[in-house]
Parts: structure tokens; C-alpha cells; sequence
């Protein structure tokens, strides 16, 4: 049993990572603002973090103080590596997220000039 909720808090701190990556990469190609699109991508991944820690504590608070102990370190871990990740992956890709909403936005001015 313990197990399994191991299991299912390590998969959720990870799609709150790949969630929050989801949010930054899509907002900055749509929009261009990568400085508040960040922020906020970090902020929902404290968020849903904080959620785990405690859907954790929930669980885990019958069970001993080992155990509630140890999945507190476990999640702040998680939380400090997913925040890691999350700012590495989109800093590396701001120049082409920025570079991909600058083509779109010229090809939508050249249709408009066209157009009329």
C-alpha cells in the first residue's frame, strides 16, 4: 500500500513538472512574454506541489512519523529538482519559443496587408 502511494506521489510531482512546461512553452509561443509566463509556470508548480505535500500528509498522518517524515523530504526534493528542470528546460528554449511567436506574428501582419 505504501508502495503504491510512493509510487503515485513521485508520478504526480513529475506531471506537475511536464504540466508546468506544457503551461510556459504554449503561453510564450502564443503571446511572446516569457518573463510572466515563467513566473507563473513556477508558481503552478509550487502549487501543485503543495497539493501533493498534502495529499501526502492526509495519507500518510496515521502511519507513523517515519513515514510522514520521509515523504516530506522525499516531495521537498522532488519539488526543488522539478523546479530545477522547469527553469533549465525553458530558459533553454526561450530563444525559439520568442523566435517562433515573432514568425507567426509577421505572417499574420503580411496576411492582413494582403488581405486588404
Amino acid at each position: 500500500m505504501i508502495a503504491l502511494a510512493i509510487v503515485l506521489y513521485i508520478i504526480f510531482m513529475g506531471l506537475a513538472t511536464y504540466g508546468s512546461i506544457l503551461y510556459a512553452s504554449f503561453m510564450t509561443r502564443e503571446t511572446g512574454q516569457f518573463d510572466i509566463h515563467s513566473t507563473i509556470a513556477g508558481f503552478m508548480h509550487v502549487g501543485l506541489s503543495v497539493l501533493a505535500f498534502f495529499c501526502w500528509f492526509s495519507f500518510a498522518w496515521g502511519m507513523g512519523l517515519f513515514v510522514l517524515i520521509a515523504g516530506f523530504v522525499l516531495g521537498v526534493g522532488l519539488m526543488v529538482a522539478g523546479e530545477l528542470v522547469l527553469f533549465i528546460f525553458i530558459f533553454d528554449r526561450k530563444e525559439k519559443w520568442i523566435e517562433n511567436y515573432q514568425e507567426s506574428s509577421d505572417e499574420e501582419i503580411s496576411l492582413q496587408v494582403e488581405v486588404e
